[in-house]
């Protein structure tokens, strides 16, 4: 790994649509063919971490910086929905991502504006080596 970060898993999470009550797997809300993922290695892009419930425990596949530590992750919805919490896996040999800055309805974040931007939460993360943690998030 070229000095990035590893993400298995990091799209499990539930939600509350706008339209439903019940938590639903969050996958089914993603608009997959619109994420974005800057710095993402070719081998290892943003496709790969973002994963249907039912693969969650494929760690074949995960996301990998192509260049340092930083990913900036877009990934829109279908419709409005409520994340209840992410779900973010480290890999088996100690990578893993140690901060979430998470944006809502953003666009325009790259890494020239992301450092004065105000994150909606930030999370700091667990060191977590090969197995899932979940973190509850603010829901707006």
């Amino acid at each position: 790994m070229p000095g990035g970060h590893v993400c298995e898993a990091c799209a499990a999470g539930a939600v509350t649509s706008a339209n439903d009550a019940e938590a639903d797997p969050l996958y089914a809300y993603i608009d997959t063919g619109s994420m974005q993922c800057l710095n993402e290695s070719a081998e290892h892009p943003l496709s790969h971490c973002v994963k249907p419930e039912s693969q969650r425990l494929d760690t074949s596949k995960f996301l990998e910086s192509d260049a340092d530590e930083q990913l900036i992750i877009r990934i829109p919805f279908t419709e409005a929905v409520k994340i209840k919490y992410i779900c973010v896996s480290g890999g088996s040999d100690g990578a893993a991502p140690e901060k979430l800055k998470l944006f809502v309805n953003r666009e325009d974040i790259d890494f020239d504006n992301v450092e004065d931007t105000k994150p909606v939460q930030e999370l700091e993360l667990a060191p977590h080596v090969g197995h899932d943690v979940d973190y509850p998030l603010k829901c707006a």
